[in-house]
This record gives structure tokens, sequence and C-alpha cells, in this order.
């Protein structure tokens, strides 16, 4: 008896054939956007692979994700079923089977027959899951076989927080920055890694044996790690990524099956790129300088400068006698001192003036304790509160900063001194960082994000997800139902929005209403957030001579400190 199973994952597709018990073919393609042609191309390569025709392969199970976008499947599995099938052949004393695949995790509770007794999943964040591990493996400058290894060498554990992945990408960029050991940060997000998994085995409860399956059960570091923290041994498969293809073809006996011949259609499939070269970064804000004309720097009494070194972009100010000059907006890069240099430089490229000149520099933001040059490092809360009143004035109340990683809603009163503030402190899917994500899904340049996401005649429903891993997943699947990119935009833009507000509530919404960081400039946000408030945010002022830019209200602030900084230290 022939039987295939194919398990559509969020990221691989992968096929078993199995012939009598006997497996005769294998394969795995990325899963790509369409599902259905990554499917069809991995049958096809598995086919040839097991020297059978297309016509002998009559029945097809399907299970993963993505299992219903297998158009010629036969029959459907779940994929605790598959993998409780896989775990319990491979290993015939098994009771406990763990998949961790790229954007979930679950575990398995079988009984003496190899039967699923209970089961459990995590459904709120993919912190827990192989898209955890490829992130700070790219925070760290790794790739995944060097991460696994150097964990091992570590010497110190090291306690880090996976409530979300692009916080973890924080922690490590933070603990880079400390100068840890990249052997104690790699053990660190195991660890924290294997926490989220053995804390949902421990729901299920602890049944030897334990298999482990799924992509990352290759990884020596998280093989290590979780071995310690569920303190028992892990039977692994050779090859633990096909395991659950393998459970969806053994489980054909138990389905109904239709005796068809299968076809598959010819497809093609494409490189990313289009073969034009590296992969656009549509995620990626425009950097650039300005310098305001018509001041002269020589009559100037106190030249002072804020460096706000975000999570996602640096921003440099520098002010004449408290007057902005000039400023500059840049990526951050991993090494904060480094970011806080060159941004400071290119402020000051063509104006005659070098950081010597400068008489007092203030640090703010994610990178301020790196600021080398600063003389002071002060919140971004306390320096994006005198830079919202410094650019639109004393009547602001209520300012929004929406950053690369976080939300804060703050009150101020009329000198820009902090009243009371809020900020999101466990996703960062309503982030600027979460829209860049789903800029690059959609091939659309983040700035005109906004403006796309306005081209509906009514807003639809909000996606879902609380995780930027998940919104991702949840974008794709909107796409694959027609939905236009504009309406998936809307989706997100709505979503990001009702979050904001949610935090607006609970700090007190009160005019004049402001809208600082980078998502100050995504009018999909702004309309929708004044849509809920039910008033508008004040528009940028032009009485100055010319327009600031309210992604750069921290650096601004962070020059204001500075002079009253320094002010004070000629009175001493």
């Amino acid at each position: 008896m022939i039987s295939t199973g194919i398990d559509v994952g969020a990221r691989n597709v992968k096929v078993v054939i199995v012939n009598d018990g006997k497996v005769v073919a294998k394969s795995m393609v990325p899963t790509g956007f369409d599902p259905s042609v990554s499917a069809s191309d991995a049958l096809r390569k598995a086919i040839e692979q097991s020297g059978l025709a297309e016509s002998d392969i009559k029945q097809i199970i399907a299970t993963g994700v993505n299992a219903e976008m297998t158009s010629h499947a036969t029959g459907k599995v779940s994929m605790v079923r598959a993998m409780a099938k896989a775990g319990t052949y491979l290993f015939p004393n098994a009771k406990t089977v763990i998949d961790v695949g790229a954007e979930d995790a679950r575990a398995v509770k079988c009984d003496e027959k190899g039967n699923i007794a209970d089961f459990v999943a995590n459904d709120r964040c993919a912190a827990g899951a192989g898209a955890f591990i490829e992130a700070m493996t790219r925070a760290l400058e790794l790739n995944l076989e060097e991460m696994g290894s150097l964990s091992l060498k570590a010497e110190k554990a090291i306690p880090m927080n996976a409530q979300c992945v692009i916080f973890g990408e924080s922690e490590v960029v933070t603990l880079i920055h400390q100068k840890t050991p990249k052997a104690d940060i790699a053990r660190a997000v195991y660890d924290a890694m294997s926490d989220r998994i053995s804390s949902m085995v421990r729901r299920l409860g602890i049944n030897p044996d334990v298999v482990l399956i799924g992509g990352v059960a290759k990884d020596v570091g998280l093989v290590s790690s979780l071995k310690s923290k569920l303190g028992v041994d892990l039977l692994i498969p050779e090859e633990p990524e096909f395991a659950s293809a393998l459970g969806a073809a053994l489980s054909s006996a138990l389905e109904h099956i239709e005796d068809r011949v299968i076809s598959l259609p010819k497809v093609e499939m494409g490189d990313g790129d289009n073969g034009k070269g590296a992969k656009k970064e549509y995620w990626r804000w425009p950097e650039y300088r300005k310098t305001v004309e018509g001041m002269d720097p020589k009559k100037a009494k106190i030249i002072s400068a804020g460096i706000d070194v975000g999570s996602v972009g640096s921003k440099a100010a520098v002010m004449l006698d408290g007057e902005i000059y000039t400023w500059a907006i840049m990526r951050t890069g991993s090494n904060s001192p480094e970011s806080a240099t060159k941004i400071l430089n290119w402020a000051l490229e063509g104006t005659g003036l070098t950081e010597k000149d400068v008489h007092y520099i203030v640090g703010t933001g994610y990178g301020r304790v790196n600021v080398p040059m600063a003389k002071k490092a002060i919140t971004e809360i306390a320096c994006h509160g005198r830079g919202a009143s410094y650019i639109w004035g004393p009547t602001v109340k209520t300012v929004l900063d929406v950053g690369g990683q976080d939300i804060k809603a703050i009150r101020i009163d009329e000198k820009g001194k902090i009243t009371s503030f809020l900020m999101n402190d466990k996703c960062a899917a309503g982030t600027g960082r979460g829209m860049e994500v789903i800029a690059d899904l959609l091939s659309v340049p983040i700035q005109e994000v906004g403006a796309h996401s306005l081209q509906v005649e009514k807003d639809p429903p909000p996606v879902s997800s609380t995780c930027v891993v998940f919104a991702k997943s949840e974008s794709v699947s909107l796409l694959r139902k027609g939905w236009t990119k504009e309406m998936v935009l809307a989706s997100y833009c709505n979503a990001m929005s009702l979050r904001m507000h949610e935090l607006l509530n609970k700090v007190g919404i009160e005019p004049n209403f402001v809208i600082t960081g980078g998502q100050s400039k995504n009018i999909g946000i702004v309309k929708r957030i004044e849509r809920l408030i039910g008033f508008n945010c004040l528009p940028l002022p032009q009485n100055r001579n010319c327009e600031l830019d309210p992604q750069t209200a921290g650096a601004i602030g962070a020059a204001l400190f500075s002079k009253a900084l320094y002010e004070k230290e000629q009175r001493a």
C-alpha cells in the first residue's frame, strides 16, 4: 500500500511517501506565499525520488497549519494526531510527543496504544517557537548551527524574558551592548525558550518516554536546555523535521480515502527577488538630515545636542540657544555607541561644527546609557514630553509616542513636564517594528503604508493576533482568501490603532493631542486614532523656519535638557 503525507507548515512543506510501511521518498521546500504551489512542487520532487508514477499516488493526507491549501489531498489529519502517530511509530514506548514548529509549539500525551489522551499548544505568542530562535540569531549575527554549538560553551546562566520575539531581540541587543559573551546570550535564549516549552508540557504532564520532533529538534542548544528544564532525556528521530509528514502518511488507513488519480499541475517557483538582486527592504524608513537655513552657529552662546538611540532608529538634534538648528535620522545598528557617533556626525555634517563645539549632550532612547559623548542620560518619556511641547507649543496635554518596539501614552503640563504615563510591556504587535514586518510582507514601502490602508471603502475587522509573528501569518492567510493588500493594511492599522487607543484611555486623553515617533508619519494610524478619540491631532506648526519632524521629538527634548543642564553647570 502506497500512502503520502504532506505537512504544509508555516515555513516549509514536507512530504513523505510510504510504501508497505517503508519510507521510500521525502522532500522539503519553502512554503512561500502560495502553499498550494509549494505543496505541488514538494510532491513532485518526492514522487521523482521514489521512482513511482503520479498515477501510483492515490492517497495524500495533509496536515500542518496550511493543510487546507493542499487541493489535491484526499484527506486531512490534525497536527496533534500526525505528531502522535509519528512519535509512537518511531518510538513505540513514547508517551509524550513535543513538536516545536516555526511559529507554534504543541505537546501530546499518548496512551499505551499510541492514541491521543490529551494535548496542549501555545496560541498566544511565537516566542516559544522556531521564529524566536531565528530572530535571536539575527540579533547575534550568527547562523543557526553556530548558535546551538556556541550556547554549549556558556559559562554563566542569564535570565531572559521570552514573552515576545521583538522584545527578545531588544534584550539580546542590550546584552551585547553590555559586552555579555555571545555564548552566555545564546544559552539565555535557549533557556528562555525552553522555559516556555517546558511550562506548556508540564500543564499536560510529563510521561516518559518523551519524543521531540520538528525542525528545532536538530538544534543542539535547544535540546540541551530542554532536557535540563524537563529533567528527562529526549528521544529524537534522525530527521525530526519530517515526523509530522510521516505521521500523516501513516494515518491514511484511519481516514476515508477517495480513490482517484492525483494530477499535479506544472508550477513555476519564484526566487523571491525575480532574479534582480537583493530583496528590496520595504520596511526601511528613509534616512535623512536637515539644517535650518539662516542660522549662524558662530553667534550662538550655547550649542546643545540630544541623541536618541532608539531600538529601530537613531536621531540627533542640535540646537543653538534653544532653537533647533540641524537634525538627522538613520537606522540604529547593532552597536549603540557606534550608532550614536554616526548620527551626531551626520547631523553636524556641512555645518562647520564638530562634536567638540557642542557644549553639552544628553542621551535618550532605548540605548541612552550607551551614548559615549553624552554627559547625562534621560528617559525617552521625559524627552518626548519636552520635545512635543517645543514642536507644538505649551497647549499640548497628551502625547502618544509610537516607537519601534513600544508605545507610550504621556500626559504633560504646559512646560512639557510629565504628569503621568503608561506604556505597553507585553507585546510589540502595536509598534513600529510590527508595521515594518507587515510592510515587508506586502512589498509596500513603509512610508506608503498609511495611504494604502485608507484606500478601502470600509475598514475590515482588525487582525485578531496580538503577536507580530502571528499577525504576519494571519495577514498571509487573509491574502490567500482574496483580500487586497489595502484591506490587509487597513486591518492591521485598525488593530494597531485600537491597541493605542486602549493605552490612551488608561492614561486619560485630553486635548490638545499629538503623536510622536515614526508612526506619526503613518496617516493610516493618525486618521484612525482621530476617529477613535473623537478629535484631531494638532497639525505641525508652520511658524518656524521649517516644518519639524515628530520623529525627532525625543532628540529635541534631550537637546533642550542639554541646554538647561549646561546653564546649571555654568551657574554652579
